[in-house]
């Protein structure tokens, strides 16, 4: 099977600054955790995955969790299939943030 002839999906980890969604992404994509913190603007990675012995192409866009980047996350929600949230159980903030996310 072709990577054509796979179905495409996009997949956009969401959630506010510093709550583990770049090392959500890294663990899936090269099965290790971030030692350190780098504040993503946004990244997106390509990943070809078996699931139920269907073939998938993702598109997996870690989003910016920091304010002043709102608009570059706001875009890429609106074209995303799939969304993974991502919050902290030591910040409630984080949660309650990601309650106003999952209205959008």
């Amino acid at each position: 099977m072709s990577s054509d002839d796979l179905q495409a999906y996009r997949i956009c980890v969401v959630g506010s600054g510093g709550v583990g969604k770049s090392c959500v992404t890294l663990r899936l994509l090269k099965n290790k955790f971030a030692e350190y913190y780098d504040p993503t603007i946004e990244e997106s990675y390509k990943k070809t995955m078996t699931i139920d012995s269907i073939g998938y192409n993702l598109e997996i866009v870690d989003t910016a969790g920091q304010e002043e980047f709102a608009s570059f996350r706001d875009s890429s929600l609106d074209y995303g299939d799939g969304f993974v949230l991502v919050y902290s159980i030591i910040s409630s903030s984080s949660w309650e943030e990601l309650k106003v996310r999952i209205k959008q």
